[in-house]
């Protein structure tokens, strides 16, 4: 898998575990004496989190998890594409987890268990955003 240009792979990160959540969002409305009536409000962002472990100088070494910071630094919505090729659409990085263990003499981590969180970006090109260019269009012919 890839996320703009930072590739999940053994000698980057490769990950071991992939989980994905998706959320439905419902506002409550109390009633007296009754259960709240329930309104669905929209489709909050997909997460995904990729889960793994570096272990030096076998699957990459620390280094890589700061390219990952850096790559969250950006602040830009990257393309994420799948190993076999599936283009999955823009995402962003929400958080970056690390941690070393059984350090060496001089502090360097001979195993990095690491976990990054990423959420589905949405431009407004569903049907929201659809509607909100066609009207523009239909402004500018008028």
């Amino acid at each position: 898998m890839i996320l703009g240009f930072y590739p999940f792979m053994i000698s980057s990160a490769a990950y071991e575990e992939l989980s994905e959540t998706v959320s439905f969002e419902w506002a409550e409305q109390k009633r007296i004496g009754s259960y709240p009536a329930m309104h669905y409000t929209g489709q909050n962002a997909r997460v995904r989190q990729l889960r793994g472990k570096l272990i030096p100088p076998f699957t990459g070494t620390h280094a890589n998890i700061y390219r990952l910071h850096a790559v969250g630094e950006l602040s830009k919505p990257l393309m994420l594409i799948t190993g076999s090729g599936m283009v999955m659409g823009r995402w962003v990085i929400d958080t970056v987890e690390d941690t070393g263990r059984f350090h060496t003499s001089l502090g360097a981590p001979r195993l990095t268990e690491w976990s990054v969180k990423i959420k589905k970006y949405d431009d407004g090109a569903g049907l929201l955003g659809t509607l909100s260019k066609l009207s523009k269009a239909v402004s500018l012919i008028k």
